[in-house]
């Protein structure tokens, strides 16, 4: 565990680092459906989704830090193990994939519906980059993979770093804000009663 401090632009800087992984694997993943790879193609858009989800744990510990609040690094650090395993970062997706949804679409469904497919998506995700054995058969992953799923898991990747990117800027008002005037916040703060 690393109970270790961040400042606000190491924060920064890790975000940046996201998306701008997050936009390189989406890009080497159109060269190889243009090339007709279509299980990389998947596989590099499945792992730009799992590294958009990591953002999800610098939102806490950044408005913290405009609002000068306290943060417990040991559970940032915490959460920040668990993001590298596969299935925290598709629990992430699938939550955020039901937040960003307009309201039509989600009303009277529940957030579970989006989770459930957790196991699917990892295991299509290891079905486009090994060979398994099923009823009696080896299959590699042009055998799973189809340029749908590609096309489709690219596609949804693209809406999570889209909708991320304009969180993000969202966030970035906020920082400016800060930077131009840190008492702004406290004084905010007083007026809705957080103090």
């Amino acid at each position: 565990m690393n109970p270790r401090k961040l400042t606000l632009d190491q924060l920064i800087e890790c975000r940046n680092k996201i998306l701008a992984n997050a936009q390189s694997l989406l890009e080497d993943a159109n060269c190889l459906m243009k090339a007709q790879r279509y299980p990389r193609a998947f596989t590099l858009s499945h792992l730009a989704s799992e590294e958009i989800a990591k953002l999800a744990i610098l939102a806490d510990p950044i408005l913290r830090t405009l609002y000068e609040e306290p943060i417990q690094w040991d559970s940032f650090w915490k959460n920040w193990k668990k993001y590298c395993k596969h299935e925290a970062k598709l629990v992430a997706n699938a939550i955020s994939d039901y937040w960003m949804l307009p309201i039509h679409e989600t009303y009277g469904k529940c957030p579970t519906e989006y989770t459930d497919r957790v196991q699917i998506r990892n295991g299509n995700k290891n079905m486009s980059l090994y060979v398994s054995f099923a009823e009696g058969k080896f299959i590699g992953p042009v055998d799973v993979i189809t340029k749908e799923m590609a096309q489709t898991e690219y596609a949804e990747a693209i809406k999570r770093l889209e909708y991320s990117v304009r969180e993000e800027l969202n966030t970035e008002v906020l920082i400016s804000k800060f930077r131009k005037d840190p008492s702004a916040f406290q004084r905010s703060k007083k007026r809705k009663g957080i103090v």
